[in-house]
């Protein structure tokens, strides 16, 4: 069994996944090939209750799915890790922990284009031959010297993605169907994990054909930017519980919402807002009866904030008049 680490944040890891996939494929054709999604903090964490909620959720559109809850513990498992790296010293601990405790599970483990600790580098290149790191190549660039199948589309694909450059067609194309895929009734800006939609791109880039679901996902991206767009220009800086905040020239942006369309950019809405009030921005969004607020800022250290106080309140009003003390006693 092989099992496939990536990073679901990181849309460029497509192509190195399919080329991952297609050559294990090849050399082992008749092993199990299962991806495994997970971020850096968390690679640690027992995986078995992610996998099997992703499993699960996939079984209703289709019973053959890249993955799976099986076989996380099995002892005859090895793993492909792409382009994970650390960005802090407790991604680096969780690295190392990861890596002494499944050195010999890795038959290859490769990240491109990052700048990594220089302790930390030369540990991995001392210690195993399994571990590329090169900032100045793509995961793509690696993959291929290791005789990993690299076509020339995915590549300058890949680094479109990574330059942020929309004017190349797969680059644009697979941007827009994860923006819309992560809109709209799935409303939860901290979810990273839309596997449907990234199993359908890997999927089109291997049999090199076009998904119809993909183009249907590329096909409303234009109204929702549009939407999003309008919505964006409703924030208000009124809200009466801010006002001291306001006079001092720390004005709080809200805006309010109630869900009229399934494609609506949430999170495109709360950056515009966090630049527009740096402060602090919140978005309240009701859906089905229920509401839900995200914050954002640039100044005060809202998650802290709300780690710290959220459980112990019974209302939303409550909490806004908390992060309103903090905002006003906050020290720059």
């Amino acid at each position: 069994m092989k099992r496939i680490f990536y990073d679901p944040d990181r849309l460029d890891l497509v192509f190195s996944t399919a080329s991952a996939l297609l050559y294990l494929s090849q050399k082992f054709p008749d092993e199990q090939r299962y991806l495994v999604p997970i971020k850096t903090a968390m690679l640690n964490v027992n995986l078995s209750p992610i996998m099997e909620a992703i499993s699960e959720e996939l079984k209703e559109i289709s019973e053959d799915t890249y993955f799976d809850p099986n076989g996380l513990t099995n002892q005859n498992v090895k793993y492909v890790v792409l382009g994970f790296y650390p960005t802090n010293q407790s991604e680096e601990k969780e690295i190392v922990k990861f890596f002494d405790k499944n050195v010999d599970k890795i038959c290859l483990w490769v990240d491109g284009g990052h700048h990594w600790p220089d302790n930390l580098r030369s540990f991995f290149k001392s210690t195993s031959d399994n571990i590329i790191i090169d900032q100045n190549k793509t995961n793509l660039e690696l993959l291929s010297e290791f005789g990993y199948p690299v076509f020339d589309e995915w590549l300058a694909a890949e680094k479109a993605i990574i330059a942020s450059d929309m004017t190349n067609h797969l680059a644009a194309r697979y941007y827009q169907a994860l923006r819309v895929s992560k809109s709209g009734k799935v409303y939860d800006l901290e979810s990273s994990y839309d596997v449907l939609t990234i199993a359908s791109i890997i999927e089109e880039i291997i049999a090199n054909t076009e998904n119809s679901s993909l183009t249907e996902m590329v096909n409303i991206f234009p109204a929702m930017v549009e939407e999003s767009d309008r919505l964006k220009e409703l924030f208000k800086d009124d809200n009466p519980i801010f006002t001291e905040a306001k006079k001092i020239g720390r004005p709080v942006g809200v805006l309010s919402l109630d869900q009229q369309s399934d494609f609506i950019d949430f999170k495109a809405i709360l950056d515009y807002g966090k630049e527009k009030f740096p402060w602090l921005c919140i978005l309240e969004v009701s859906f089905e009866g229920e509401s839900k607020m995200y914050f954002a800022s640039k100044k005060i250290p809202i998650v802290e904030i709300l780690d710290s106080f959220a459980k112990y309140l019974k209302t939303g009003e409550e909490l806004l008049r908390i992060i309103n003390s903090e905002l006003l006693n906050f020290k720059e």
